[in-house]
């Protein structure tokens, strides 16, 4: 059982900023899919501070130039967004995998990056996008590259004064061609053992742009950027793709567990990647 100290729901950004301003130890909820059961684990008294009930946190705006997904975004709005299934492929397909219907009815956006599981469904496919996080005190507002939000399992350089307000995309930059691939120990309502997200560019049949993002491998979601290398500028060929899946294998960091081995983990990365590939390139 959770004890409650205190319990605010505010209903606008500024509302809730001014409370955490001048709260110490309090603890951010949105969807809790995640943190009510951590929360339940640690068995401590603790302040609370709601803000699924903030409607301008909520939703995505798509506008010429950037895509915006509000923090409150849930798993299931990504999941049946037309426009992102057209511009974003691989992160709705991400979506879709994620827990339960009911999980991803709660489950937000905003939540899955702040949670900083290094099994993160959403975050590969958004590292692979360049994606920014927008954080916001009563100092103003700031963006932070994903990549370098993450610090580390539950770690992120969020400050205790801020909120995670929205995820940005720029339009401009995303992947044509992009594919998200996960394995876990069964078909759903499972923790990813690895996931994978690609993104490449390819113009006069050459890769110019590539990213390569993989989960459940290292402290935090990384990019395979040695991997990458090995694919930039060349034309793609199955034997090329055989060997940047095993430089970004080498690349990851995996960990025995109760999921998983590393070695198998390492072997996962190997099939994923080439899979992902082979599913968006005309390989020869």
């Amino acid at each position: 059982m959770i004890e409650i100290l205190e319990y605010h729901a505010p209903a606008g950004i500024q509302e809730a900023l001014k409370i955490l301003s001048k709260t110490r130890g309090i603890t951010i909820i949105a969807g809790g899919t995640d943190e009510i059961g951590r929360l339940k684990e640690e068995r401590k008294p603790l302040s609370v501070l709601d803000i699924s009930g903030i409607k301008s946190l909520r939703g995505v705006k798509i506008t010429k130039t950037q895509i915006i997904l509000g923090a409150l975004t849930t798993h299931k709005t990504i999941e049946e967004s037309r426009q992102l299934a057209k511009l974003c492929p691989s992160l709705v397909e991400a979506a879709s995998m994620i827990g339960s219907p009911q999980i991803r009815s709660r489950g937000t956006v905003g939540g899955n990056i702040a949670n900083a599981s290094p099994a993160g469904d959403l975050i590969p496919p958004l590292i692979t996008f360049d994606a920014k996080v927008v954080l916001a005190s009563r100092s103003g507002r700031r963006e932070v590259p994903l990549e370098k939000l993450l610090k580390g399992p539950g770690k992120t350089a969020i400050s205790s004064k801020e909120i995670l307000s929205s995820v940005v995309i720029d339009r401009r930059g995303l992947p044509p061609l992009q594919s998200f691939r996960k394995a876990g120990q069964r078909n759903s309502l499972a923790i990813s053992l690895v996931n994978v997200a690609v993104g490449a560019h390819v113009e006069g049949g050459k890769i110019v742009k590539v990213r390569i993002a993989l989960g459940s491998v290292a402290p935090t979601a990384i990019r395979a950027v040695a991997a990458e290398k090995v694919l930039l500028g060349r034309i793609p060929t199955r034997e090329l793709v055989a060997k940047t899946s095993k430089v970004a294998a080498g690349e990851s960091k995996p960990i025995d567990d109760v999921r998983g081995h590393a070695w198998y983990r390492k072997e996962l990365i190997q099939v994923l990647v080439e899979d992902a590939f082979e599913r968006i390139l005309d390989l020869s």
